[in-house]
């Protein structure tokens, strides 16, 4: 089991982009002096083709 998704690919539908489908990786990142924080970022994944 994993329990993070990081560098998972997700398609969201988000306002910014008119509501259209975009896909997102994850990237998990945590800070060297705690376990117990973690910030997920979304980063819009360059490797999909961009809808035209």
């Amino acid at each position: 089991m994993v329990d993070h998704g990081d560098g998972a690919l997700r398609r969201l539908k988000l306002p910014y982009h008119q509501g259209r489908e975009v896909a997102v990786r994850t990237v998990a990142l945590r800070p060297a002096r705690s376990d117990r924080l973690r910030v997920i970022v979304l980063m819009e994944d360059c490797e999909e083709p961009a809808d035209p």
